[in-house]
Formats: C-alpha cells, structure tokens, sequence
C-alpha cells in the first residue's frame, strides 16, 4: 500500500482524518497461508499505512479505527440494517 499526495509544508502541515473500519468478525479467522489470518492481514495493512503516512512531515493525522462483526445478537434494531 503507497499513499502519495502534494498536500502542506514542514511549517503548514495539512490536517488529514483516517478512519479505518474494520470487520472482527469470525471468518477473519480464515487462514490466509501458513502464518497469517485475514485479521492479521488486515492489521498489517493498517501498521503499513500508518507507518507510511507519519512519515509525511508535511500531514498532521488523526487515527480512528472502528471495527464491526456483523452480527447483532438477535436483538432487532431498526437502524442496524447492513
């Protein structure tokens, strides 16, 4: 994963907001190969990422990180329709 952009200065930094969403559901349990699960995979990308955009002297980032499973335990909510 590569993030480029053209966007502040060391002394204007520009204010970038990411949000990662992810799913901790059962199936990311499912082995990708040998060593690794999807979640693990999923949590490497995020490292990466991360990694790569505080490296950008020029970015003032902010983290969120949301995770969903999927499931809502039986309990019918009208707004929880994905």
């Amino acid at each position: 994963l590569t993030v480029t952009g053209a966007k502040g200065t060391s002394t204007e930094k520009a204010k970038l907001d990411v949000i990662f969403v992810v799913d901790v559901s059962g199936s990311m349990d499912d082995a990708l190969d040998l060593w690794n699960n999807k979640l693990d995979s999923a949590k490497s990308a995020i490292n990466t990422m991360a990694e790569s955009l505080s490296k950008n002297k020029k970015l003032d980032v902010t983290y969120s990180l949301v995770s969903f499973s999927g499931s809502n335990r039986g309990v019918d909510l009208k707004w929880d329709d994905a």
